[in-house]
């Protein structure tokens, strides 16, 4: 099930990014694995926004999530995250596709922007210039 992200959801969405990062430790960049969570207040700002979705499991407890940042009226994914427990359940591509939904019936442009590297979604957004 997907539903909007609440304040109660922060701490299992920093326990999402950690886990999330491991992905990155058997590509060689553990350096990108070894970034911290993003901080609570920053977590709660997305929740708060609205602009924060996660992804649940059978219990309702988030398994992965997105974040959404609104500029110049476009929708952007600033990052999506998935438990490595949940791993290959396209979760992520349900979340992209729940975004686009929310960003069109906003009636905001979609522009997601993330870029892949063998199969592993980066923790940050892609600038003009990468």
């Amino acid at each position: 099930m997907i539903r909007k992200a609440h304040r109660v959801d922060i701490t299992r969405m920093q326990a999402i990014e950690v886990s999330a990062g491991d992905a990155f430790r058997g590509l060689g960049m553990d350096y990108v694995a070894a970034d911290p969570p993003l901080s609570s207040d920053a977590l709660a700002a997305y929740a708060d926004a609205g602009l924060a979705w996660v992804a649940t499991d059978s219990f309702d407890r988030p398994a992965a999530y997105i974040l959404v940042r609104v500029v110049d009226a476009c929708a952007h994914i600033e990052q999506v995250s998935v438990h490595s427990h949940h791993a290959r359940q396209r979760l992520g591509q349900a979340l992209i596709a729940e975004a686009g939904r929310w960003a069109a019936d906003a009636g905001r442009r979609s522009g997601p922007r993330f870029g892949c590297l063998a199969r592993v979604v980066m923790k940050r957004p892609l600038s003009a210039t990468d």
